[in-house]
């Protein structure tokens, strides 16, 4: 079906998740690096929120595939209500085809069909390729990420200044001691009533901490049970598996604070994290995960965040020695109509926002 928003030159359909699956794949394999057929049975064929809408560019002459934008359902927190929305994903267009007009026409026609099926927001993180064409139909920058970033070992640093082998080897060596040494985390340890734990999936005992999350004062993502295996595919039943679960939990088994990270090239970079708001909670977790990660001899530890520099999270990551540099990629989101009750999704400083958050 051919809906409002072509050009003469293309049409823009509405997707069928079954019917052009192959049609999607082609375009995400000229475009989209890291989209294959893994992640299209995740995001089109498993999302417990449902099924993506999702346009694709013809072109006119041929119905040729040229182009694709999705919209992905998803519920963020909002105060004390769960509400429905969208976020905007898998925006990409051919390189021939770029400045002829598909990827406007797809990205307007992204932003009519928000309210028309009731959704009452949509936010998306676009990289700065395409951020220029969601803003010109109505997403508003919301905010930048910032990037915590607690380094471990110092030879990867160091090996850039000191071309000496065995010279840059000594002196990261000398370093990492004296860093270890003065290191934050040794004057926090695991009080001895909690004990670390490395699940392989979410269970039961993680009710308490993920209904803890949602604040009352913050917008924050979705966090049931079933919700995160699926986002962090802890429910695949083969391994390999892109993602770890780190946590602490009291005697009687019951998580009072975890973390979810990957790692890539000598980082983890922590994708989510939520605790419980009693002594010890917070503080226990970054320090365990930071000294598992040095016996691990990670490099660093690295957290993407927005939302209140005040807020508690950046406040104990700094006290651990986390250091930070802003993103050049940020927040963009739109509310159709006037809809006070969801405001806050346009105010950076409302966000409690991770990696993990963007769904993707």
């Amino acid at each position: 079906m051919t809906v409002a928003g072509g050009t003469p030159r293309y049409s823009v359909e509405v997707g069928d998740p079954r019917r052009d699956r192959a049609d999607v794949l082609a375009v995400a394999a000229r475009n989209l690096p890291n989209f294959g057929a893994a992640r299209y049975a995740k995001y089109y064929e498993r999302n417990p929120f449902g099924a993506p809408l999702f346009w694709l560019a013809r072109e006119a002459s041929t119905g040729t595939p040229v182009g694709m934008i999705a919209l992905y359902p998803s519920e963020l927190n909002i105060g004390a209500a769960t509400v429905r929305g969208g976020i905007a994903a898998d925006f990409a267009v051919d390189a021939k085809h770029r400045g002829f007009g598909p990827a406007l026409a797809l990205a307007s026609t992204l932003r009519a069909a928000v309210a028309e099926s009731g959704l009452r927001y949509v936010y998306g993180t676009p990289n700065p390729a395409s951020l220029s064409v969601y803003v010109r139909v109505g997403l508003t920058p919301v905010g930048t990420f910032v990037r915590y970033v607690r380094l471990l070992h110092t030879a990867p640093a160091v090996r850039e200044y000191v071309r000496h082998p065995a010279l840059a080897n000594a002196a990261s060596a000398v370093l990492d001691v004296a860093a270890s040494v003065l290191a934050p985390e040794r004057l926090r340890h695991v009080p001895r009533n909690l004990q670390v734990l490395t699940p392989a999936t979410f269970d039961d005992s993680f009710a308490r901490v993920l209904s803890a999350c949602a604040s009352p004062a913050l917008v924050t993502g979705s966090r049931r049970v079933d919700v995160l295996n699926w986002r962090f595919e802890t429910d695949a039943p083969e391994p390999p598996r892109r993602y770890a679960i780190f946590a602490l939990a009291g005697t009687a088994g019951t998580v009072i604070a975890y973390l979810v990270y990957s790692q890539r090239e000598g980082i983890r970079h922590v994708v989510d994290i939520g605790w419980l708001d009693q002594e010890g909670a917070l503080d226990g977790l970054i320090g365990a995960f930071v000294r598992d990660s040095r016996r691990a001899r990670v490099d660093a530890v690295s957290v993407r965040y927005l939302g209140a520099r005040g807020d508690r999270l950046p406040r104990r990551l700094r006290a651990f020695g986390f250091l930070t540099r802003r993103e050049e990629r940020g927040l963009l989101a739109y509310v159709p109509g006037d809809d006070d009750a969801v405001d806050a999704v346009m105010r950076a400083e409302s966000w409690q926002f991770l990696a993990g958050d963007a769904d993707l």
